[in-house]
C-alpha cells in the first residue's frame, strides 16, 4: 500500500487565493492523501470555501479551529511566535492524530502540479520541497537571480541568507525549504519541531532538524508563489 500522506498548512488571511488553493489541493494526483487545516480566526469567506472543500473530503479532512493565538501579517516577533504553535500543531495532527507516514505542507499561497507529491516521495529524502520565487510588485519583473527564493543557507550561529541563482530542475542539498515541502514521519518522531527564531519559525525548525542529523533538498522545480 502507498503511504499515507497527510496534505494541508495553518490558515488566516489570503481570502482571495483560497478557492484557487483548495482546487489545487483536490487535483494531486495520489490515492492516499489526506488533509488537515490548522484554522485561526477565520472569516466567513475562509469558512464557506472549507465548507465547499468538505463536502467532498470530509472523512478525509481534519480542520482544527485553534484561536488560541492571534495572527499577524507582518513579519515580527509576535507573528513568528504564533506561527510556531500553529505549525506545531499541524504537525501534532498530521504524525499523531492522523498517523501519516508524510506531511506535504504547502501554504496557501503556493500553487502545485498535480504530480507534486509523487514527484517529491519518488527522491526517498525525509525533507525535501520545490523551487519557488517570491512574487510582489517590487520585483516580479526582475531574472531569478535578482529575486528572494524559498531556500536558504545557514551560516555560522544558525542564521539564515537565500540563495541567489539556486540550480534549476536538478536535485541539491540545502539548509531549508519553505512554502512547499515533504516531511517524513522520521522527522517528527526524532523530537524536531518548530521553535521561535528571530528570521521565522522555518530557520528553528530547520536548526533542531540539522541537529538531529537530517539533510535537506530541493528539487529545483519551479512552484508558483503569490503572496
Amino acid at each position: 500500500m502507498s503511504a499515507k500522506v497527510v496534505i494541508g498548512c495553518p490558515m488566516h488571511g489570503k481570502e482571495d487565493l483560497l478557492e484557487l488553493y483548495f482546487n489545487h489541493l483536490a487535483a494531486i494526483d495520489y490515492d492516499n492523501k489526506y488533509y488537515a487545516f490548522v484554522i485561526n480566526n477565520p472569516s466567513k469567506r475562509l469558512m464557506d470555501l472549507l465548507g465547499d472543500f468538505l463536502l467532498i473530503n470530509s472523512d478525509k479532512t481534519i480542520s482544527i479551529l485553534d484561536n488560541t493565538k492571534k495572527s499577524y501579517t507582518d513579519r515580527s516577533s509576535a507573528r513568528y511566535k504564533s506561527l510556531v504553535h500553529f505549525r506545531n500543531t499541524l504537525l501534532d495532527v498530521a504524525f499523531y492524530k492522523m498517523k501519516a507516514d508524510f506531511l506535504l505542507s504547502i501554504d496557501c499561497d503556493m500553487f502545485v502540479e498535480p504530480s507534486i507529491l509523487k514527484e517529491l516521495l519518488s527522491y526517498k529524502k525525509d525533507i525535501i520541497g520545490g523551487l519557488a520565487y517570491v512574487d510582489e510588485h517590487w520585483n516580479h519583473n526582475k531574472p531569478h537571480s535578482q529575486r528572494y527564493c524559498n531556500v536558504m543557507k545557514r551560516e555560522n550561529g544558525g542564521r539564515y541568507r537565500h540563495y541567489k541563482n539556486p540550480p534549476l530542475n536538478e536535485l541539491f542539498e540545502t539548509d531549508l525549504v519553505g512554502g512547499v515541502y515533504l516531511l517524513s514521519k522520521r522527522v517528527y518522531n526524532s523530537g524536531v519541531r518548530y521553535i521561535y527564531h528571530t528570521q521565522g519559525e522555518d530557520c528553528g525548525f530547520y536548526n533542531i532538524a540539522h541537529e538531529e542529523g537530517f539533510k535537506v533538498y530541493c528539487t529545483g522545480k519551479l512552484i508558483e508563489h503569490r503572496m
